[in-house]
């Protein structure tokens, strides 16, 4: 991930290109039809007259999650590979991208064999017969073996390898993206990734480096008896009740960020455009994935748009 200038040219070739997919982008109409299909069967025959119908095919006869979510990753990837052979440097979107890489790193340390148990990544490595690692894993391997030494990759938690992994992209390459709306979307991110941990109490101390308020702030803060002042006045936290249902942060926290994307496909002359646009697929998935489950729970159909993120839309 060598950091490139990109040609005016290259950029609004990139941008023009987004906007012709943009109108692929589903809309509230469609995600209320995939809504009241009201089964699983139903919504995978109304996804396979779409874009995803490759994926629709793949799933037909899978009632797991994780299996769905990986399925329509293949749309993601294909999107992003065909962005990504059009410019010299392409860090701006790897950057985004990487973490489907860093969930196939987990899956890889917990000793998932299944081929299908992997998404199609940045860095194309076949993670079902990988032995040794190389490159920025190997990095992040021996990153992780230091902190906890003598312990084995599949005896390490979850989100110790996420940070290290996370902590890299920051270090060693988002001081390279010269936007700063990307900068800040990214910075915005890491901060509600940390916010919903502790929300959630998932970790102790593994809070990702590269947000606007520092891990040691994280570290130290308790918000079960109240959130602070520092995090009350965070824009993303402007529609959360903090005496309400911790479960409805996460969409409130997901329409925060797409409201940042949806300013960013606006611009014209950068990089901004072209990943807001892969940003928004990923919420995409992230909706049909919610839909899909939701079905086969037998959610009601109210339940299921309150959890919908169409701030992108």
């Amino acid at each position: 991930m060598e950091v490139a200038h990109l040609q005016n040219s290259d950029y609004l070739f990139l941008v023009g290109k987004v906007r012709v997919f943009e109108n692929k982008l589903f809309d509230r109409g469609r995600f209320r039809r995939l809504i009241e299909t009201g089964s699983r069967e139903r919504f995978i025959k109304e996804l396979s007259d779409t874009k995803y119908r490759l994926s629709a095919e793949r799933i037909k006869n899978d009632d797991n999650r994780s299996n769905f979510i990986i399925a329509c990753d293949g749309y993601l990837y294909e999107v992003y590979r065909n962005f990504k052979n059009k410019v010299e440097d392409s860090s701006f979107l790897d950057i985004f991208m990487l973490e489907s890489d860093i969930a196939d790193f987990v899956d890889f340390a917990r000793g998932a064999e299944c081929k299908e148990s992997y998404c199609r990544g940045v860095l194309n490595i076949n993670w079902a017969e990988a032995e040794d690692l190389s490159g920025f894993f190997k990095e992040a391997q021996n990153k992780i073996e230091k902190i906890q030494s003598g312990a084995s990759l599949n005896e390490i938690s979850y989100f110790l390898i996420e940070k290290v992994c996370m902590d890299m992209i920051t270090e060693k390459y988002l001081k390279n993206v010269q936007s700063p709306a990307l900068r800040e979307y990214r910075r915005y991110y890491i901060d509600t990734k940390n916010l919903l941990a502790k929300a959630n109490m998932n970790v102790n101390d593994s809070f990702l480096r590269g947000g606007n308020i520092d891990t040691h702030f994280w570290k130290r803060v308790n918000i079960s008896d109240g959130i602070p002042r520092k995090i009350k006045s965070q824009p993303y936290m402007q529609n959360i009740k903090s005496t309400g249902n911790r479960n409805l942060w996460e969409p409130e926290i997901r329409r925060f960020l797409s409201g940042l994307l949806k300013n960013m496909r606006k611009h014209t002359f950068g990089p901004e455009a072209v990943t807001a646009y892969m940003l928004s697929i990923k919420e995409e998935i992230k909706n049909l994935s919610l839909i899909y489950t939701g079905l086969g729970m037998g959610l009601g159909e109210d339940l299921i748009k309150d959890n919908l993120n169409l701030a992108y839309v």
